[in-house]
């Protein structure tokens, strides 16, 4: 039976070792809940960038490669998940987004929190218009 891709990247995350910020264990999360948008009465536009988040977990060879970096290799990952779940916040609202987080922690304070610590990781601007141009996100 095929692994899905939520198993994998809990089982990825599960496996980091090393000095990391707590935003990376959240990927598995921000996959599911990304997943759990579609399932929502959205427009087509935000389909199309969650798809593109979504797809950007599986495409090879990313941006920054988790490969060679390790857990820092999922910087980009969450930026590009926290970038679109911040544009579907702002349009629908963070309570739309709390119906489908099943959490402890609120959404707002992990999204606001790992959007911001990505993007301060990233840093370099050019990076970044990399990254959401390789995503489909420009």
């Amino acid at each position: 039976m095929m692994k899905s891709i939520y198993d994998y990247l809990q089982e990825e995350i599960n496996g980091l070792e090393g000095c990391f910020d707590k935003f990376i264990l959240y990927i598995p999360d921000f996959f599911t809940l990304l997943c759990d948008l579609l399932r929502q009465n959205i427009d087509s536009e935000d389909r199309r960038i969650i798809n593109s988040a979504l797809a950007y977990f599986v495409v090879p060879n990313d941006r920054i490669y988790e490969e060679i970096y390790g857990p820092m290799g999922y910087v980009d990952d969450v930026y590009v998940c926290t970038f679109v779940l911040k544009k579907i916040q702002e349009k629908y609202g963070y309570e739309f987004l709390e119906q489908l987080w099943d959490h402890d922690e609120q959404i707002d304070q992990v999204l606001d929190y790992s959007y911001n610590k990505s993007l301060q990781l990233l840093g370099n601007q050019d990076l970044i218009k990399e990254i959401l141009k390789y995503s489909g996100l420009d």
